[in-house]
């Protein structure tokens, strides 16, 4: 999957290490000059926030107040039931819900600001039932005769935590892949873009205990960098320069899943990556105070939930310091580390 580099424009920020490119019809006075400080940042990005406000009709204002709120857990619980729980449940009681919250409330932001005046499906009642009726099996062409290609986009990105739909032009870039979904159901979807690959090639592989996350820079010049974008989870890009991997780390999400709405087995392989980049082992205490210090303090959704990845990760040998990695049922670490093994 290819990514454009992330360093971008003259007149660019960067947060978190990815560079922000602005709106084309931005007069030069609005433009920052990177390096910027904190305070400078916020201040900037509070003017043009400002600005955009000011500019919305009065309806639309009071439309973006709600979409900010932050959503009542009584309304993450229906959101949860609705969109994951299996479809004969049995005493499915979803977990650590704020991190999925904060994804719902930007990835509503987003499609808002990619309609430029009324969001669909402003209700998250509205959401829900979309939701469940796209989980039901219908094709998109038959959604499409009753419902705007926004809404659909926006109920899939919140059911499946992946980017469908072409980014709206002029708006920031950060080079995130995307997908679209033009026909079929659902699972045809899903099935296209996370295919089944099983791999041999690597048969054997040991990976030391010295291997996670936390220590990737160290063993292969590796930058770490957070995504809430499936599609992005474990692709090796350029930022900036610096060699870079992407980990999609929204366990929590993938816990919670009951649903089969990913392929057969997708979910618990994520899972596993995940244990294997933050294995509990003698780096576990490291691995959560590097990660709390780096993401958990500058990021609203991330979610300390992967570093308890291996408590679901069901096909994980349970002896870290010995540890075996089926890599050929990990297929998108292999294909992300491998050179780190050649």
């Amino acid at each position: 999957m290819g990514h454009p580099s992330r360093g971008l424009v003259a007149g660019g920020g960067s947060i978190l290490g990815i560079q922000l490119r602005f709106c084309s019809d931005w007069s030069a006075d609005k433009c920052i000059q990177p390096p910027l400080s904190a305070v400078e940042l916020y201040n900037f990005l509070h003017h043009i926030h400002l600005a955009q406000m000011a500019s919305l009709p009065a309806g639309n204002t009071v439309q973006l107040g709600h979409i900010c709120s932050p959503v009542p857990f009584t309304t993450q619980l229906q959101i949860a039931n609705a969109f994951w729980e299996a479809a004969t449940p049995a005493d499915y009681v979803p977990t650590s819900l704020q991190p999925y919250a904060e994804y719902y409330t930007e990835q509503r932001k987003t499609v808002y600001h990619s309609f430029g005046t009324n969001l669909p499906l402003s209700k998250h009642e509205e959401i829900i039932r979309l939701a469940q009726e796209i989980k039901q099996g219908l094709t998109r062409q038959q959604f499409i005769q009753s419902v705007e290609h926004g809404a659909v986009n926006l109920a899939t990105r919140l059911l499946l935590m992946v980017d469908v739909g072409k980014p709206a032009t002029n708006r920031l870039w950060t080079g995130r892949a995307f997908r679209s979904w033009d026909q079929g159901t659902i699972n045809d979807f899903t099935a296209s873009i996370f295919p089944v690959q099983r791999s041999n090639r690597h048969d054997g592989i040991r990976l030391d205990t010295d291997f996670n996350a936390r220590n990737l820079d160290a063993i292969g010049g590796l930058k770490v960098e957070l995504t809430n974008n499936l599609l992005d989870h474990l692709e090796v890009i350029d930022i900036e320069g610096e060699t870079t991997v992407m980990i999609f780390h929204h366990a929590s999400f993938l816990k919670n899943q009951e649903h089969p709405l990913f392929p057969d087995g997708f979910v618990d392989e994520t899972l596993q990556t995940l244990a294997l980049l933050f294995p509990q082992n003698k780096w576990y205490k490291a691995s959560k105070a590097w990660y709390h210090k780096h993401f958990e303090s500058a990021m609203a959704d991330a979610d300390p939930g992967c570093l308890m990845a291996d408590r679901a990760a069901t096909k994980l040998s349970a002896d870290a310091d010995a540890l075996d990695v089926e890599l050929q049922d990990s297929r998108a670490l292999q294909a992300a580390l491998v050179f780190l093994v050649e």
